[in-house]
């Protein structure tokens, strides 16, 4: 696929992709019927949660890294039946004053403005 990522790495990459393109369970990798029809090396549910949970510690890292001072929260929150699911997402602009040249490009702004539009958004 890549070339140059090892055999491991590779197949954990197609077992997250088979399970989170296809919103399934994470037991869907020791499912008998799951393993016929997909071309993957077999793999267990505790190796699946070991490495989506260093790959979600560094998303997280990444993030911190590039996030700044300078950031947004939106929030949404939906029902489904008696599920309650609550989404928080962060909005930043990555390294605006050194692609651009100006800490006052119009990106800047319209993440500042969204700001403003959350705050008054809260009010309510």
């Amino acid at each position: 696929m890549f070339g140059f990522v090892d055999e491991i790495t590779l197949n954990i990459y197609q077992w997250m992709r088979w399970i989170i393109q296809r919103n399934s369970p994470i037991t869907e990798v020791e499912n008998k019927l799951t393993r016929e029809v997909v071309t993957m090396t077999r793999t267990t549910v505790r190796t699946m949660k070991t490495y989506m949970r260093f790959t979600a510690a560094k998303v997280d890292q990444t993030i911190e890294g590039e996030m700044g001072e300078s950031f947004a929260l939106m929030y949404d929150g939906w029902t489904c039946h008696s599920l309650h699911l609550l989404g928080i997402f962060a909005v930043y602009v990555v390294n605006e004053c050194e692609t651009s040249g100006s800490c006052h490009s119009p990106r800047r702004m319209m993440a500042k403005q969204l700001v403003l539009t959350l705050s008054t958004w809260n009010r309510f």
